[in-house]
């Protein structure tokens, strides 16, 4: 049976961390901003220094409002897949299957770009839009505990699809032309009530998150 949760970095080995971060690209590392764990590596991703991204990371939640930054909290997304050996012995296996960045607050340039919420996926992903699904839900029930009831989303920007933004309830607020990088830009607005989705994803959630 394959699951999903939401798991706080300290929970998680740091032999671990460090091969979720040499899987992912520059280009998917780089949407968690200054919480990308290849910014504290000083000889090009041969190794990090997982515990100072582990102390910004919890700062992050107490960062202020300002135009540098925003309270932020990270969390990996985690599948859990349990085998079944015989009626009563069960193996249960933990892979981290993607990061997301919570932004609890934005400033002008996020109201206006990346939105509340980035998603990086592992590229072993075979079922990437269920992943991706997966992860704003669970996201999106963070956010409602935070009291936060409606979250921004650009998908060109955030590491999740169009289609999964639409797939979790999400409407089209507005859409322009970047210029600089001659691209169209879609923003989404999405309820974190997400009554709507259960039918769908309740069953694939193993925990919630806190």
């Amino acid at each position: 049976m394959e699951q999903f949760k939401l798991v706080t970095p300290e929970k998680m080995e740091r032999e671990l961390i460090a091969g979720y971060f040499n899987e992912l690209s520059n280009e998917e590392a780089e949407v968690h901003g200054q919480l990308n764990l290849k910014r504290f590596s000083t000889n090009g991703g041969q190794s990090y220094n997982c515990e100072d991204w582990l102390e910004t990371v919890k700062k992050a939640c107490r960062w202020p409002n300002t135009d540098e930054t925003v309270p932020t909290e990270t969390m990996f997304l985690v599948r859990e897949y349990t085998l079944n050996y015989g009626a009563k012995n069960l193996l249960p296996n933990e892979r981290i299957v993607g990061l997301v960045t919570v932004r609890l607050a934005l400033n002008y340039n996020l109201f206006n770009s990346n939105g509340h919420i980035s998603v990086s996926l592992a590229p072993h992903q075979q079922s990437r839009l269920k992943s991706e699904e997966i992860a704003l839900y669970l996201t999106l029930n963070l956010l409602k505990k935070r009291n936060i009831a409606i979250t921004l989303v650009t998908p060109e920007v955030s590491g999740v699809s169009e289609e999964a933004c639409v797939e979790v309830g999400g409407k089209l607020l507005h859409r322009h032309f970047d210029d600089q990088h001659e691209r169209e830009i879609k923003r989404y607005a999405i309820m974190t009530d997400t009554k709507e989705c259960d039918d769908d994803l309740f069953d694939l959630v193993a925990e919630w998150p806190e």
